[in-house]
């Protein structure tokens, strides 16, 4: 592995394991839950059918903020690559 590569593999890395114990953690209970449904219901103007989402619970905070933090670390390795692929001129190994 090249040495200016071992930085954003790290952050990927970081990230992975980021979003696996966020699922794990929140996001699975979360969604064992059931916060969301569909309730179908005939339009009776148009006879059509409609569907609703219904939401009994919002999304815990814990759980946005761990997304926010995914993000944040695919987002610095980008960045890093970027200065990386700038700063040698080249394309990464």
């Amino acid at each position: 592995m090249s040495d200016r590569m071992r930085g954003p593999r790290a952050l990927i890395q970081r990230a992975k394991q980021d979003l696996i114990d966020l699922t794990n953690r929140d996001i699975a209970p979360f969604m064992a839950r059931d916060p969301y449904g569909l309730v179908p219901y005939t339009d009776l103007n148009t006879s059509e059918i409609v569907l609703i989402i219904r939401v009994s619970e919002e999304v815990p905070d814990q759980i946005l903020t761990g997304i926010g933090n995914f993000v944040g670390n695919l987002r610095s390795a980008l960045n890093l690559l970027a200065g990386q692929l700038k700063y040698t001129g080249q394309r990464p190994v």
